[in-house]
């Protein structure tokens, strides 16, 4: 049997749930897919209220900064987790 550190507290109080996929690893993905969209999502939300009104948003940048998201890269690792 195993058990885990939930509690009612957890799900009613603190709103914190846990889902376990075995066996689906397309579902897996399809759920990571959805958490990491609503995650950003809700991120840039909460970091408007940090920008004061009176600075403009950054404008896009048009650099190369996006290389450490692929390839053989520390940060890319996090992508094994979305493919298939």
């Amino acid at each position: 049997m195993r058990r885990n550190n939930s509690s009612a507290a957890d799900a009613i109080d603190h709103d914190e749930n846990m889902i376990v996929v075995r066996g689906n690893r397309r579902v897996a993905d399809i759920y990571l897919g959805k958490f990491i969209r609503l995650w950003t999502h809700h991120a840039f939300r909460e970091s408007l209220a940090w920008r004061k009104p009176s600075d403009p948003p950054k404008p896009l940048s048009t650099g190369d900064w996006w290389r450490d998201s692929f390839g053989n890269t520390p940060r890319s690792t996090r992508r094994a987790f979305s493919a298939p």
